[in-house]
């Protein structure tokens, strides 16, 4: 469980779906740990919680393929 960012928030970025927050979250540390392993390796975060504080920071958003 993510404890830091808060999953409310994180879904609110998300649009409500538990689903898309882990498949977002998930996709995007394994882009992390390939792109950024320098910078993964020097913080104290795991690269699912890196991810998902990029998620609620605006830096990754989550497009529908519908939208």
């Amino acid at each position: 469980m993510i404890i830091d960012p808060p999953n409310d928030k994180l879904l609110e970025k998300v649009g409500g779906c538990k689903y898309a927050l882990a498949i977002a979250c998930a996709k995007r540390a394994k882009f992390d740990l390939v792109k950024k392993a320098d910078e993964l390796a020097c913080s104290d975060s795991t690269a699912i919680s890196y991810a998902a504080r990029e998620i609620l920071e605006g830096k990754v958003k989550v497009v529908y393929e519908n939208d």
